[in-house]
């Protein structure tokens, strides 16, 4: 539990993971709204095309201001594979279960 003294004993480090699990929290609170509103002007696959493309290119660049982007390419042949089928999986699961 938090007590107001205990903020003092807080680093740097715990500050900047707390700041990124709040805007996590915010922009994941407010993307099933957004969703729902573009769903009206647009077809759900280019919505999820959009969203992926985003999410990619977002991930991209936090993972070169960072200088990590370079973990990519750290994967085996194999785990590359895997993770591709997953996220080609994942939209199509959630879609389905959306629908019945």
């Amino acid at each position: 539990m938090f007590l107001p003294g205990e903020y003092k004993g807080r680093t740097m480090k715990n500050s900047y993971g707390l700041v990124l699990g709040l805007l996590t929290v915010l922009f994941w609170s407010t993307s099933a709204t957004a969703f729902k509103i573009t769903l009206r002007y647009i077809d759900v696959l280019q919505l999820l095309f959009y969203a992926v493309i985003t999410a990619t290119l977002i991930l991209s660049a936090y993972l070169l201001i960072t200088k990590k982007f370079r973990h990519i390419f750290t994967l085996k042949p194999g785990e590359y594979g895997f993770y591709l089928f997953l996220g080609f999986l994942n939209p199509f699961v959630l879609t389905r279960q959306n629908n019945t």
